[in-house]
């Protein structure tokens, strides 16, 4: 149940224009907003993958390299099962340990702030950004890497905000709980 704090409308929009790869947080919600709007009543990650896959190919500034969502099906579920998922994908990754470290912070602190009002979220999010674009100790890649999350982040709290706010939050297209398997087979 939304507070009184939390269900006000927030005078700050999600964009970032100081993060040069703000536009994948728009897109993102662009997707999901689609797909609400597509009213998708399936159950397959893979078919979703497909769809997401289909509308993302209708943004022309969308980096050509990212990988196909339908043929990661396998790490989606295990991704959206596990809770400590996002540990592995970090130790998995190409950043950094310095890198992961510093993410890995982020998305700590971002979750224990998750219920606060998102103008104190958006703060906290456009802070990291900025000492991540000033700082020396991470590549171009991993900026590239760190910047694309926390603006897919900050996008996805003002989208989970704003309905909230207005009571859309019953009608989220995933995830579904009968979507991912209680266990993964070995």
């Amino acid at each position: 149940m939304p507070t009184a704090v939390n269900a006000k409308k927030s005078l700050i929009t999600p964009g970032n224009i100081l993060n040069p790869y703000d536009y994948t947080g728009r897109i993102h919600n662009d997707i999901l907003e689609t797909l609400d709007s597509l009213n998708i009543d399936s159950t397959s990650v893979e078919e979703i993958g497909f769809i997401i896959d289909s509308i993302a190919a209708t943004y022309p500034e969308a980096p050509a390299t990212i990988d196909s969502l339908a043929g990661l099906t396998s790490e989606i579920i295990w991704i959206a099962s596990d809770n400590t998922a996002i540990d592995d994908v970090l130790a998995d990754s190409s950043l950094s340990g310095t890198a992961q470290l510093s993410l890995s912070g982020f998305i700590t602190s971002l979750l224990l702030a998750s219920e606060d009002p998102y103008d104190d979220l958006y703060d906290l999010i456009v802070l990291y950004e900025s000492s991540v674009l000033s700082s020396l100790a991470f590549t171009s890649a991993e900026k590239r890497t760190i910047l694309t999350t926390t603006s897919i982040a900050r996008y996805s709290l003002y989208r989970k905000k704003e309905r909230i706010r207005t009571g859309r939050h019953q009608l989220e297209v995933m995830p579904r709980p009968y979507m991912v398997p209680k266990q993964m087979d070995s």
